[in-house]
This record gives structure tokens, C-alpha cells and sequence, in this order.
């Protein structure tokens, strides 16, 4: 359960009264499995869609994270698969991480070819200003393909659905209208088989 303010102040102790770290009161309790930060629920929604690369611009720790999560994913074909980090370094993040990503952004082209491609901001991205909707606007004009800003800053959040909502959100631009045959599509199948749900049966019963 959520702290309210008020206990949550009556909590807080002065600077002068802690002299070691179990001076410092526990606010919250920790909930297994915990929450995890909107880069993995876009990373989540990107695994399932076909001929796309996930790039993360971001710090050592944000990068290193995505790839780890999608090395062992046969959605994302391993270490070699669709999923590229952009790693920022201090000149980046002073002066601004739009070369950077630009000069990444040719070779990753020349290498994986992509028909789309998500370009994922994180927390020191959001934090510097860097307006990767311009950035993304500008190298889907110059490569002639989809690039679609996903902005998953977990300071604003409490956990993953944001990334996955933002990343399904830019994709209604690649939609097109088609013919009705009588089918459904269906956003944010996390994992097993469809046709096993219990949403599939009452989908299948006559109208």
C-alpha cells in the first residue's frame, strides 16, 4: 500500500540524527518480483514485431541492461539480433548526443538493414533536453523508414506499462487501412499462445 505524505514526513529523519545506515527508516517495502523501468516494456513490445530494430541511446547502465535482457531472446535472435545500444559518454551528455546517435544511426542502416526502427530515449536523454522527436523525424526522412521515438524516462513512472503503451502508440503511424474480413487485431500479447486464451475461445464462438 501507498505511503501517504504526512507519514511519509513523520518518517524522515534529520541529517545530525543518522550516524550510521540503520539510522536511515525503510519508507517502502520491497515487492517481489519489483517493478521494472518503461526500456523493458518497450523492449517487451518490440520483440514481437517482425523485420524492426530497438535502438536505446543512453548511459553504460541503461544499454547494457536492454541487451542483456534481449541477449538470451529468440524474439530479438541473440547478441547479433535487432536489438543496438548507443552508448552516451560525458561529451554527450554536456554537449548533446544528436551527432552521436546520427553517425550510429548510418552504420546500423549498412549493417542490419531494418524497416523500422524505435529509437528508445532513457532517463539521461529525457533529463538533458535532447529532442529526440526531431532527431527521429529527421533520420526517417534521410533513410526513407520508419523512426519512432519511444521516450521511456522511469523518473515520471512507477514501472514498465508505459513503455509498453508509448511504443504502441507510435505505431498507429505505420498503420494503414484495409479490407474487413471479419478479423480482429489484438495489441499487447506478452507471452504463450494466443490460441490458448480464454479471449481466443469467446472470439471464435458465432455472433
Amino acid at each position: 500500500m501507498a505511503m501517504d505524505g504526512k507519514e511519509l514526513v513523520e518518517k524522515l529523519a534529520k541529517l545530525s540524527q543518522v550516524q550510521s545506515i540503520k539510522d536511515i527508516p525503510q519508507l517502502t517495502h520491497a515487492l517481489f518480483p519489483g517493478t521494472h523501468c518503461p526500456l523493458m516494456g518497450a523492449a517487451m513490445a518490440v520483440g514481437g514485431i517482425k523485420d524492426s530494430l530497438i535502438v536505446v541511446v543512453g548511459t553504460d547502465e541503461c544499454t547494457y541492461y536492454t541487451k542483456s535482457m534481449t541477449i538470451h531472446s529468440e524474439k530479438f535472435g541473440g547478441i547479433d539480433g535487432r536489438c543496438v545500444s548507443v552508448v552516451l559518454d560525458d561529451h554527450d551528455v554536456t554537449f548533446g548526443s544528436a551527432e552521436k546517435v546520427q553517425e550510429a544511426f548510418k552504420e546500423i542502416i549498412e549493417e542490419y538493414r531494418p524497416q523500422c526502427v524505435f529509437l528508445v530515449t532513457t532517463c539521461v536523454i529525457e533529463i538533458i533536453g535532447d529532442d529526440f522527436d526531431a532527431i527521429s523525424e529527421g533520420l526517417s526522412k534521410l533513410y526513407g523508414i520508419p523512426v519512432l521515438p519511444v521516450h521511456t524516462e522511469h523518473f515520471k513512472c512507477e514501472d514498465h506499462l508505459p513503455g509498453l503503451e508509448r511504443t504502441i502508440t507510435v505505431c498507429a503511424e505505420m498503420m494503414k487501412s484495409c479490407d474487413c474480413d471479419n478479423s480482429v487485431n489484438l495489441l499487447g500479447q506478452r507471452m504463450g499462445d494466443f490460441a490458448t486464451t480464454e479471449l481466443y475461445a469467446m472470439l471464435q464462438k458465432p455472433a
